[in-house]
């Protein structure tokens, strides 16, 4: 669920017509609290707070800004680098795992 909340946070701190829409599903999970962990909770609010101030939020979240000093913000929970990566390496034919041969 974190890496849901911090995917969809990311989108809409890139393309502001989704915000609002990505603030409603945070609503949401805030509203169903007891459906979900504290830490989905204490995250799902935080990335409300930060997505109410939008260019902070775009900076803080986006993670394309190299510095020297290495102090850019670098998310364990996102998804956005495994969905965007190159899929040069796919060869067709390959198979991607071994649960057994059917």
């Amino acid at each position: 669920m974190s890496v849901a909340i911090n995917s969809l946070t990311k989108l809409a701190a890139r393309w502001q017509p989704l915000t609002s829409r990505v603030q409603l599903c945070l609503h949401k999970i805030l509203r169903y609290k007891n459906y979900f962990l504290p830490s989905v909770i204490s995250h799902a609010d935080l990335c409300l707070n930060l997505l109410k101030s939008p260019s902070i939020a775009a900076s803080i979240l986006d993670s394309r800004h190299r510095t020297e000093l290495a102090i850019s913000h670098v998310d364990i929970n996102s998804s956005l680098p495994f969905l965007l990566s190159d899929t040069s390496d796919l060869v067709a034919g390959r198979k991607l795992h071994e649960f057994g041969n059917w």
